[in-house]
């Protein structure tokens, strides 16, 4: 949740970061906790940590045991981010969910795995048709 708000600005308006390349909103202590709260490992300057789908890379088949873990990699976009004002509904509609938020990445995973079923580039669709995964015996 948003932890502050423009100070005499209507109820309804909060102040927010915004991803450059997602238009997904990050909450108002991103920057300033970035390195202790936010964004470990990724420098000292306040980037997006919005996952981000490498199409032009093709899924690996390497210790694949089920469908659902054929994907493109993913990687962190680093896009720059712009401290915004934005209406409360429009900032929860699309806020980013931070690593904090999903620690085990089943909230980011099952948005990015949505998406590259229906992105006309993945190729991931193809090839869950034409794998035949093996279970794992030990």
């Amino acid at each position: 949740m948003l932890d502050t708000m423009t100070p005499g600005a209507p109820d309804d308006i909060v102040d927010a970061f915004v991803c450059g390349h997602s238009g997904l909103y990050f909450p108002t202590d991103y920057c300033s906790e970035w390195g202790k709260k936010h964004g470990h490992g990724l420098g000292p300057h306040p980037v997006s940590i919005v996952e981000d789908t490498q199409y032009h890379n093709p899924p690996s088949l390497v210790n694949v045991k089920a469908e659902w873990q054929i994907m493109h990699p993913v990687e962190v976009c680093a896009a720059p981010v712009s401290r915004v004002k934005v209406k409360r509904s429009e900032y929860e509609a699309n806020k980013a969910i931070l690593p904090e938020d999903d620690e085990d990445g089943r909230l980011r995973y099952a948005i990015l795995m949505e998406n590259q079923m229906a992105h006309k580039q993945s190729m991931v669709p193809m090839m869950r048709a034409q794998v035949k995964v093996v279970p794992h015996v030990r």
